[in-house]
């Protein structure tokens, strides 16, 4: 467990750099590298900086002493985390089909993520809501693998690499071939953590916590 937040914590700071980075870019004028393929559009700012917003608020929504001692910030932090999610994912939708040059595994990779990823969190809320929160933690959890996959595939991307580039559209599979792992990565991982925690006492906790909350209110 320990190990698993240390890798979203490190995943989510990689995450702020990438995004800021990205940020101030756009609003410098853009990348002129690899023929101006990455030079984003000034309103991906919009795509950036939810983004942005997310991965800075996403350790803490995740950190077990946080949703214990201040469980009305975890809820507004969430909303926000929520407004946040639903904005960079549906400005990914977009933006491969107005970047220049953008296979169509590029399109069909976004394009499916950015659909699945509102669905995830809206059934995330949708837990929450019913005060379900067993579910709500695992939701949320398949909704951290996939805002972090992109991430994991920058970090595994380099191993791709080694096979060599002798043009963009050798560039282009491995970049999605990356993109592709990384997200199996994610939520491989992720579903075999709810496994594992399920029979741990983690979610009886929450159980306990629910019962708790229902016999307080």
């Amino acid at each position: 467990g320990q190990v698993l937040g240390l890798g979203v914590a490190a995943l989510a700071l990689y995450g702020v750099r990438l995004t800021a980075r990205a940020t101030w870019v756009v609003a410098h004028g853009g990348d002129a590298s690899y023929e101006g393929m990455f030079n984003y559009p000034a309103w991906s700012t919009i795509h950036f900086v939810p983004a942005l917003m997310f991965v800075v608020i996403l350790p803490f929504q995740l950190w077990p002493g946080s949703r214990r001692e201040y469980p009305h910030l975890h809820r507004i932090a969430g909303r926000v985390a929520a407004i946040a999610g639903v904005l960079f994912s549906l400005t990914g939708f977009v933006l491969p089909f107005v970047m220049p040059a953008r296979p169509f595994g590029e399109r069909a990779f976004m394009s499916t993520f950015s659909c699945v990823f509102p669905i995830l969190m809206g059934c995330g809320i949708v837990a929450a809501r019913r005060r379900d929160f067993v579910a709500h933690r695992r939701w949320m959890l398949r909704v951290t693998a996939g805002a972090l996959g992109p991430l994991t595939q920058r970090v595994i991307f380099p191993l791709f690499l080694t096979a060599g580039i002798d043009g963009m559209p050798r560039f282009w599979d491995l970049f999605l071939t990356s993109a592709w792992f990384g997200a199996a990565l994610n939520f491989v991982t992720v579903e075999w953590w709810i496994r594992r925690t399920s029979t741990t006492g983690v979610e009886a906790s929450l159980l306990t916590s629910r019962r708790d909350t229902s016999v307080a209110s």
